[in-house]
Parts: C-alpha cells; sequence; structure tokens
C-alpha cells in the first residue's frame, strides 16, 4: 500500500549541512531548506539551542529578503507565500509583540524562519534586522534558525483561515477538533505572545479563586501585584490538555456552549508540537507561581507556599499558570467597571 505522506503519522526525514550540495555558492541557500522540507519532508538537524547562541547556519540577508519580494512578485500580496512575519494581531505573525514592551531583548537572538506544511508557506521574523544588515553591508549574513511546523502545526493567521477565533476559546477548539497547534513564541518571559486574552473569557473558562479564599494579608499582595502588573512584559501561560475532548449535549442547540472533559486514555492520533523548545521543564511555571517545582498540596488542597486551589489551576480542558493573579486583575478590572 502507499504510504499516505500527508499524514501527521508520516516519518520525516532528517539531513545535516553535509548533506546539502553548495555548488559554488560561498554560503548555505535558506531556499534550498525550504525546497527539502516541502518536495520530501526533509528537516535539517540538529535543531539548534538558540538561547545558547546556536543556529542552523549563517544566511544571506540578500537571499532572505529575495525571497519575500520574489514571493510578492509571483504570488500578489495576499497570496504571496513567503513572507515577513509581523509582530501585530492585524498581520501575518506566528507570535506577538507589543509596541511598548519595556523588557528588551539582548540577547543577539537569530533571524527564525518558519515553514509551515499545512499550506507550503514561510514567514521570515526580524525584517528590520535584514534590512539594517544589508545597509551596512550588501553582502551581510545573519544566524538563521529553521522552525519545521508539520501538518498540524500553524501560524497565528491560519488560526482564522482555518474558521477559528483568535481566542483561547479558539485556539483550544482547533487542538481538540482538528488537532491544530499554534507554533510556540519565542520567548514569553519577555512579553511575546501568541494573543491578548480578555479576563471576561479567563473568568468563564476557569473557577478562579476569590477574594475570600485568601487570608487578607495574601489577597492584598495580589492586589499590589495586579497593580503592578504590566500587560507588554508578562505573559500568562495556558497548557491545552493532550487529550482534551468535548462533551456533546444531545439537542445541537446547546452543542457550542458545551464543556470539556478529559480523556486520559492513551491516543495514536494526536501530533505532538515539534518545535523542540531549547528550555527546561523547570522554566515553564505551570504549578507554583515563579518556579516549576513540583510542591506538594496540603489536605486542603492548597500549596504550602500560597493559598490557591489546585482546582484553579483547570479550566474546560486547560491548565492556567496563574489563577490567583488573574484572579486578582479581574477584581480590580470589575470593581473599576462597577465604580465607573
Amino acid at each position: 500500500m502507499p504510504l499516505v505522506d500527508q499524514s501527521p503519522k508520516y516519518s520525516y526525514s532528517g539531513y545535516e549541512l553535509d548533506d546539502i550540495e553548495r555548488d559554488q555558492e560561498p554560503y548555505f541557500l535558506a531556499a534550498d531548506v525550504l525546497e527539502r522540507f516541502f518536495d520530501g519532508r526533509d528537516v535539517l538537524k540538529p535543531q539548534p539551542d538558540w538561547l545558547e547562541g546556536q543556529f542552523h547556519f549563517e544566511a544571506s540577508a540578500q537571499e532572505l529578503q529575495y525571497l519575500v519580494e520574489e514571493s510578492l512578485r509571483a504570488d500578489g500580496e495576499e497570496d504571496a507565500k513567503v513572507r515577513f512575519a509581523a509582530n501585530s494581531a492585524s498581520d501575518i505573525a506566528w507570535y506577538l509583540r507589543t509596541e511598548n514592551a519595556t523588557k528588551e531583548i539582548t540577547r543577539d537572538r537569530p533571524i527564525f524562519v518558519s515553514l509551515y506544511e499545512i499550506d507550503e508557506t514561510v514567514r521570515i521574523d526580524g525584517e528590520a534586522r535584514i534590512i539594517q544588515a544589508l545597509a551596512t553591508d550588501p553582502s551581510a549574513k545573519l544566524p538563521v534558525v529553521f522552525v519545521f511546523n508539520k501538518i498540524k502545526e500553524i501560524a497565528l493567521d491560519q488560526l482564522v483561515s482555518a474558521q477559528y477565533p483568535v481566542t483561547i476559546r479558539g485556539v483550544r477548539d482547533a487542538y481538540v477538533e482538528k488537532n491544530l497547534m499554534l507554533t510556540p513564541v519565542p520567548e514569553w518571559d519577555l512579553g511575546e505572545h501568541h494573543l491578548q486574552a480578555k479576563l471576561i473569557e479567563l473568568d468563564e473558562l476557569f473557577e478562579l479563586p476569590r477574594e475570600e479564599d485568601f487570608e487578607p494579608e495574601y489577597w492584598q499582595k495580589l492586589l499590589d501585584s495586579a497593580r503592578q502588573y504590566s500587560v507588554p512584559d508578562t505573559s500568562f501561560l495556558i497548557a491545552i490538555m493532550p487529550n482534551a475532548s468535548r462533551d456533546e449535549p444531545e439537542d445541537e442547540e446547546n452543542q457550542q456552549n458545551s464543556d470539556y472533559s478529559l480523556d486520559f486514555s492513551p491516543s495514536i492520533n494526536k501530533q505532538v508540537a515539534a518545535w523542540d523548545n531549547p528550555r527546561s521543564e523547570e522554566a515553564f511555571p505551570y504549578v507554583k507561581p515563579g518556579s516549576g517545582d513540583n510542591d506538594e498540596y496540603d489536605d486542603r488542597g492548597k500549596r504550602d507556599d500560597d493559598q490557591t486551589e489546585k482546582e484553579s489551576f483547570f479550566g474546560d480542558g486547560l491548565i492556567l499558570n496563574r489563577p490567583d493573579l488573574v484572579a486578582a486583575l479581574c477584581y480590580i478590572s470589575f470593581v473599576s467597571i462597577a465604580r465607573s
């Protein structure tokens, strides 16, 4: 029987730089990497640890710009396959960064070239760096990391193309219903994010704790943190349960409002996110604020070092890393609305 090469379970081939034939070219071509991925599901390995300054290779800044310009000429602005990735929600993007973010990215970060198998499109970030490099030296080369998004991995703007809203529910439903996953953002700890969620949606999705659930002193600390909260600089983390499934009601009228439950049975059809994030597990504070430690809960279901009920971390097929801070933000916001 023939291999179904568009199946999420179809294996991907790997190759290294030494396998690329450069002919007379003095440097490796990004175009060769794109062609091998889209034509043969070939992935350039190993995956570099870009947080430690690693990258796949130094690409010609001129070639990166040419790839975008040539695609615009050949396909038109609406259908261009290769684009510079913007960082605003109204443009082609796979992660966002608020313009007034105060935490600067001081790390000498590589240019990310994000490839999407689902529609054979490419998003290249760092447009300003490329233009600046070319202004200084027309033959400039820049470190590049390729992000190989397999058949079920999408960019933020592709969520809309798949008929899902850019909301927490939209991201969750896309994964549960079609196994679609967003490309992880590079540095969420510096304010880069997928979307800006509304507090009302968080309040609806999670059983957030209330003022009476905390000791007065602890609640006051949360309110102080909420008042100092910087929207551009801080991203909350929400994990989608790998086996979350919708509890379908019998009547069609209530299907859109049905809840999600967790199915802990093994699933062989779920594709796992392909991008190897170089951070360790301890870098993801899904449970304890500011840490990845797996501390124990006491008999009341509360942590030894805070007063948050463990049930507050879980929503409809979701996990929220800071329900206590979100609860304080909701309190401040709702009180402000009530007073106005």
